[in-house]
Order: structure tokens, then sequence, then C-alpha cells
């Protein structure tokens, strides 16, 4: 294995045997640009399926009545539970959930609905 630094470039690593020519080079980068494309698909799916989750979470507060079930202290237990069983994660604190709740009672009122429709 050789390596080559061109000044202010990429640094090339060849390897015996190998020639590197300029159709390698334009495969090498379309290579990285197709990971990097689908790094940033990937991103946006796991953000899609969170808000999903949080807009769920946030339906779960609201249909089951969780405060008049559970009592006044729901929303600061289960943001313990969450961080417990989920300790890397962010996003389980108090004020997220509270927001949870409120996008969903918000956003499910149907002026809300019809409203978001209109800007499609």
């Amino acid at each position: 294995m050789k390596d080559i630094t061109h000044r202010n470039g990429p640094r090339i690593v060849s390897v015996k045997d190998f020639r590197i020519d300029s159709e390698y080079i334009a495969w090498i980068s379309e290579i990285k640009r197709r990971y990097i494309s689908a790094q940033i698909k990937a991103s946006i799916k796991i953000n899609t399926e969170k808000l999903r989750f949080n807009w769920s979470l946030g339906r779960d507060l609201v249909m089951r009545k969780a405060e008049e079930h559970w009592g006044s202290g729901v929303v600061e237990q289960l943001s313990f539970d969450l961080q417990e069983a989920f300790p890397q994660e962010k996003g389980f604190g108090t004020t997220n959930l509270w927001a949870m709740k409120k996008w969903y009672t918000f956003f499910s009122q149907p002026e809300a609905i019809e409203n978001s429709t209109k800007l499609v």
C-alpha cells in the first residue's frame, strides 16, 4: 500500500497491482455521493418515524385521559420511566412530553386539519 498525498487535495491510497485512472476516480466519487445520499435518506426516515412516535405519544396522553386516570403527575412519571428505559435518547423530558400532548391536541382539531390541507 502506498500513500499519495497531493498538496491541498485528497489523500489517495493505492494498493499494489492497481492503477488509478480517471474512470476509477469518477466511480469512487459516485459511490461516495450515493452513500451520502443514503445517509441523508436514512436520517429523514428516522426523523419521520420519531415524529410519528411523538404524535402517537401525544395522542395516547389525550385519548387515555392520562391525567384523569393516573393523576396529575403522570407526565412527570412517564418522563422518568422513559428516560430510565432509554438513557441514550433525548426528548423524553417533561417539557417535550407536554409539547407532544399540545401538538396532538392542536393539530387534531378539525379547524387545524382543514387549514393544513389548504397549504398543500
